[in-house]
């Protein structure tokens, strides 16, 4: 067996025509194993064999993998669907520096993806390795390694495919010629997130922009090159004489700059001044903007710019071309904001865009409550919340139909206040708020509180926020786990009721208990405040 991964499939058990010789990492979401297709004419090849064995919905029972309930059964079913709809696309690459998928076998009750066994180490040890020796990448070594990972990139994003889990352990360098190749596509993982299991969203935290966390984001090659930048920003860090501290999520860096704070990330500029070219750094600086128009906005922009070759042009954003599904499509648990994130203070005319750049939020990888509660605690600001549930349904009884159309309503104006196109916000927001909706009458709320699209007026956001705070009551008392929640976050920042700790410690530990995750991050970040301890 392999002992180091307790739920591994054991040395020679065979899939098909490939036989396991080593577990060679494990996750949450499945194994990866190495393989060897004992082939009578041309020898040993040796794969790696990606299993897809999501530890939150299945267990294995001897070699087969079974969900843990009839629930689980289904969504464990539509997620390996899912697997092995994305293998079916990889297995289509045919790039150099895209590691190579070369099959896919749906059996023992789950789905596997092989891939080219590779020989190398990944950036991130090459990283720490170069910084122990006080070595770190020059420009040209750094431009030799992603140049080519973007063109692997470019072809992703032309077969409508992106990445969205970029990152030094997802780049690895073949130990053979040096060649970089992009590991670890993640949308099966992606699309496991959006179960009705969990609400753990699954991205790698510093690496992801803030429309990937947003149930109204759209996703385009803007969100990977936001990853490609945080990865490039790490090589330059690396010439530091100290490691900074891990690459401050994108919420946190926009809930900063929305309110006349420095964005906890440092600039490129800074940090590789001396060492790098100006132009080099900027292009990376231009990479991890909060707002997602403001950066490249396709992977052929970002390599003119890294290429010199970009001249006036590059530096206009192209019309965006939407590559990937809406966010919300892939998330039915909804990120929650007290007051929703973009929710602008500062009165500087930018483009329309969906999202902010330089300084946004970022999701987590946790698969327990333990995992959650250790990657959730970065998110909400010291004020009480910024993250937001969807709306809850008003207390008259609707047809499923007319919850259907405002919900569509809803995410529209969502969409358009991330476009900061208040005017269309307000359009979608107030006729249900007039209906009783809770979460567009928070909304307004923070509309009136910024005075984005309306006269900037306290004493209308917290009316709105009252009845907002009523409606939210009403559900969390009838047991929804996300109005408890949503009730928690506003005791916990004032918005429509007094503030209270012990209030909102209430409501988010009845959330938390019914395995709502943004619950179980208030909870925790309220247990670690000095005076809050007796609380909790």
């Amino acid at each position: 067996m392999n002992s180091d991964y307790e739920p591994a499939l054991p040395k020679g058990f065979v899939i098909d025509k490939y036989s396991i010789e080593a577990a060679l990492g494990t996750g949450g979401f499945g194994i990866v194993y190495k393989g060897v297709h004992k082939h009578p004419h041309l020898g040993d090849q040796y794969v790696a064999i990606k299993e897809y064995l999501p530890q939150d919905l299945a267990v294995r029972e001897g070699t087969t993998v079974r969900a843990k309930s009839a629930q689980d059964a289904k969504t464990l079913q539509r997620y390996a669907k899912k697997f092995l709809a994305e293998a079916r696309r990889l297995v289509r690459f045919q790039h150099p520096n895209i590691v190579r998928c070369l099959d896919y076998i749906e059996a023992n009750g789950t789905a596997y993806l092989i891939m080219a066994y590779e020989d190398g180490e990944s950036l991130s040890t090459l990283l720490r390795r170069r910084k122990t020796r006080k070595k770190p990448l020059g420009e040209d070594e750094i431009k030799q390694l992603f140049l080519p990972l973007l063109d692997g990139l470019a072809e992703a994003h032309a077969h409508d495919v992106l990445h969205r889990d970029i990152k030094p352990d997802n780049i690895f360098i073949r130990r053979a010629d040096g060649r970089p190749l992009l590991l670890d596509f993640g949308a099966a993982k992606e699309g496991y997130s959006a179960s009705e299991k969990s609400s753990q969203m699954v991205y790698t935290k510093g690496y992801a922009p803030l429309e990937q966390m947003v149930a109204a984001g759209r996703l385009g090659p803007w969100t990977d090159i936001y990853a490609m930048g945080a990865a490039m920003w790490r090589a330059v860090e690396c010439g530091n004489a100290r490691r900074l501290p891990n690459l401050p999520e994108a919420y946190d860096r926009d809930y900063a700059t929305q309110r006349g704070q420095p964005d906890p990330l440092p600039t490129a500029v800074e940090l590789g001044r001396g060492r790098y070219s100006p132009a080099f750094l900027r292009a990376i600086d231009k990479c991890l903007a909060i707002e997602s128009g403001d950066r490249f906005q396709t992977v052929a922009e970002l390599r003119q710019a890294l290429t010199g070759e970009a001249g006036e042009a590059a530096a206009r954003p192209e019309p965006r071309r939407e590559v990937a599904i809406r966010q919300d499509e892939q998330q039915t648990e909804r990120p929650d904001t007290d007051a929703p994130r973009s929710q602008h203070t500062d009165t500087t005319e930018r483009p329309q865009t969906r999202h902010s750049p330089r300084g946004g939020a970022t999701r987590r990888r946790g698969l327990t409550v333990a995992a959650a509660l250790a990657a959730l605690v970065a998110v909400f600001a010291a004020a009480g919340g910024y993250w937001y549930w969807r709306a809850q349904a008003p207390a008259a009884e609707i047809s499923a139909a007319e919850k259907a159309r405002r919900q569509t309503t809803l995410e529209e104006g969502e969409a358009a206040y991330f476009a900061k196109d208040y005017a269309a916000a307000l359009t979608a927001f107030r006729p249900l708020a007039e209906q009783g909706e809770a979460q567009a009458q928070r909304w307004l709320g923070n509309m009136h509180e910024s005075g984005n699209g309306v006269d900037k007026d306290i004493a209308q956001a917290q009316e709105w926020w009252r009845k907002a705070a009523a409606g939210f009551r009403r559900a969390a008392e009838r047991g929804d786990a996300q109005a408890q929640s949503n009730l928690g976050a506003m005791y916990g920042s004032g918005h429509g009721v007094d503030k209270d700790l012990v209030q909102a410690t209430r409501w988010h530990r009845k959330a938390a208990e019914q395995g709502e995750a943004q619950a179980l991050y208030h909870l925790d970040r309220l247990c670690k405040e000095e005076n809050h301890r007796p609380a909790c």
